[in-house]
């Protein structure tokens, strides 16, 4: 664990060398930014930057690994707001659901609220569920294992050309 990360990286070829379903090493990369594009083309979450001689420290993230996330974006409906911590319900064009947004700015969430009480169609304990027809994109992490989106953030509301 204190050894620099290219003695790690050379014992754990040496302990790995047939790559099995569960587990592969990979190759180390001067072209960050070529591997990034290769990432996006993938739809892959992202890359960690890590310098050279750095070394691993338990339970804190080192300023010597920078995490690189390949952020996708998605047109979605707003479908309810929980009543108690701030959150929007999202939907996705074809009316499925899509998770729920907890990071919106405090602006935006002001903004929705003077028009969300317009839409309310019914209730639960929980949520006031919306007439959907309010849109925003949103940037997430990458899709869950259940299709739903992973920590999405709101970037915009999405308004139509006619207005």
């Amino acid at each position: 664990m204190h050894e620099p990360i290219e003695k790690r990286l050379e014992a754990l070829q040496e302990l790995l060398t047939e790559p099995t379903e569960l587990m592969s090493t990979v190759q180390s990369t001067e072209d960050g930014e070529g591997l990034f594009e290769a990432v996006k083309r993938l739809g892959l979450e992202g890359i960690v930057s890590k310098l050279k001689g750095s070394r691993y420290t338990l339970d804190h993230r080192s300023p010597d690994w920078i995490k690189v996330k390949n952020y996708q974006y998605t047109v979605v409906s707003i479908a309810g707001i929980r009543k108690t911590e701030f959150a929007w319900l999202l939907q996705n064009t074809d009316g499925s659901y899509a998770g729920v947004c907890e990071l919106v700015p405090p602006k935006e969430r002001a903004a929705f609220y003077r028009v969300a009480q317009q839409l309310v169609r019914s209730e639960d304990k929980h949520w006031l569920y919306l007439d959907a027809r309010i849109q925003c994109q949103v940037k997430f992490q990458c899709f869950t294992k259940g299709g739903l989106l992973r920590t999405p953030s709101f970037v915009e509301f999405i308004f139509p050309e006619s207005v």
